[in-house]
């Protein structure tokens, strides 16, 4: 955000990555700039909250009275901060959703500028190093997963996951 950008490469990735596969990677965290991801989550975020705020502002007073409170600003505070882990949760595989598909839009571009084998080798490397499981349960996805399993992303690149064993 604003007039400087940067992307950081960690040693520990140079060390791991042949400069193809950085330069796959680094496309891939390109690509989310250039489809303006940080911008589309900071107004996804910025409508949700206000969804959120629209919400607990307009909670009806027979909530108030069955709780024999009274609908002033510390009450509806305490409403807001024990009512929005739920709305959280029920937001939470909508974001999820969108978060994946800006991984898979990043594959592509990251594909097309370190070529897909590049990227592919370069996935198949990092989970490998970072011992992450390979496939989830779909609701476990679907809820929580922000970025698709390897094997999916392998599999949208065009790899035949078979042969990955």
């Amino acid at each position: 955000m604003g007039k400087s950008k940067r992307v950081v490469l960690f040693d520990t990735l140079i060390e791991k990555l042949n400069t193809k596969e950085l330069l796959a990677v680094l496309g891939h965290e390109l690509g989310h700039f250039s489809h303006g991801d940080i911008w589309k989550n900071i107004g996804l975020m910025g409508l949700l909250l206000f969804i959120a705020f629209y919400l607990f502002g307009h909670l009806p007073d027979s909530l108030f009275n069955e709780m024999a409170v009274i609908p002033e600003a510390g009450v509806q505070i305490a409403m807001l901060m024990l009512l929005l882990p739920l709305l959280s949760f029920v937001f939470t595989p909508f974001m999820s959703a969108v978060s994946r598909h800006n991984e898979y839009a990043a594959d592509v571009f990251g594909s097309k500028m370190g070529g897909k084998e590049n990227l592919v080798s370069a996935l198949m490397k990092l989970v490998t190093e970072n011992k992450s499981f390979p496939k989830s349960h779909p609701l476990v996805i679907f809820f929580y997963h922000t970025h698709p399993p390897v094997l999916e992303r392998l599999k949208e690149l065009g790899f035949d996951v078979s042969k990955a064993s």
